[in-house]
């Protein structure tokens, strides 16, 4: 691309007028005859421009140089800072002043919105964090970097949030992870549960590791779902026993209710059918006493 060609294309990006880009420095009729290489200009004319325009001189005079690099080169260290300091939307806003994204971009926009949608998930509003990691996922695709770890972050969120939907319905209002005691705990183990039931046993486990249950019961639980979803019968029996043990009598009669059933069904699987007995009339006589 020539200079002339250049600076027309830069002043009509940021549509400006031959007289704003002219000031009252050059007429229009020159600038004309530059961007139509009828005329060369003197390097303090094409300071001038450049200034004008807002990019470095070095752009406007090298004839393979890519626009990119050089607008690139102006933000680069505003947008490191954005991102060490984990300000994820300033870190975006700032690429966005970009008209084109490169690999390295393409990657670094992935993370933030990766880290945005999180944020809101958290928060709970889940459109909002679907639109988010769905964008996500759009950046690592236009990018040659390794980007495994956020696509299957943003995948196992995303197969998270569905299944969160479907089960509560999609109140915006709704928060269903977080690291408390109440109704967060309560909502992130019942969608465990959930992904474990539907054969998701990998995204259960990503946000198992990723979001710590509190309560110990709780934790057992999972890892013995997790490890019967994994054929590993013997650990899980012995998991669910360590729940019963540990139980207090207030304990939730449906908590209870599940690990019976899941113990009942672990011992069935490793022909311990004396077991899989002792667990069904336990489980019987929860629910007489409940009337469940």
């Amino acid at each position: 691309m020539t200079l002339g060609q250049k600076i027309r294309a830069l002043r009509k990006e940021r549509s400006m007028t031959q007289a704003a880009l002219c000031g009252d420095y050059m007429t229009r009729n020159m600038l004309s005859q530059i961007e139509n290489d009828l005329a060369s200009p003197s390097l303090q004319t094409v300071c001038f421009l450049a200034k004008q325009l807002s990019v470095p001189i070095g752009y406007l005079l090298d004839e393979d140089a890519d626009a990119l690099v050089y607008r690139k080169a102006g933000l680069i260290e505003q947008i490191r800072a954005h991102y060490a300091s984990g300000r994820w939307q300033d870190c975006i806003d700032t690429c966005k002043q970009l008209s084109d994204f490169d690999d390295e971009l393409a990657l670094l926009l992935a993370d933030c919105y990766l880290q945005e949608g999180l944020e809101t998930y958290r928060k709970g509003y889940l459109e909002s964090a679907r639109n988010l990691l769905d964008t996500c996922l759009r950046f690592t695709a236009r990018t040659c970097y390794p980007k495994r770890a956020i696509e299957e972050k943003a995948s196992t969120l995303l197969t998270i949030i569905d299944c969160a939907k479907e089960h509560k319905g999609s109140d915006p209002n709704l928060c269903i992870a977080d690291d408390h005691v109440g109704f967060g705990e309560e909502y992130l183990y019942n969608t465990l549960l959930l992904l474990i039931d539907r054969g998701k046993h990998e995204p259960a486990a990503q946000l198992f590791d990723s979001v710590r249950l509190i309560s110990p019961l709780y934790r057992k639980h999972i890892n013995a779902r997790l490890a019967q979803a994994a054929y590993n019968y013997q650990r899980a029996a012995a998991l669910l026993r360590e729940v019963l043990e540990e139980a207090t009598p207030e304990a939730d009669a449906l908590f209870l209710l599940r690990i019976y059933t899941d113990l009942e069904n672990c011992s069935k699987s490793m022909s311990d059918y004396e077991g899989a007995y002792r667990a069904a009339v336990a489980k019987s006589e929860l629910t007489d006493r409940f009337r469940l």
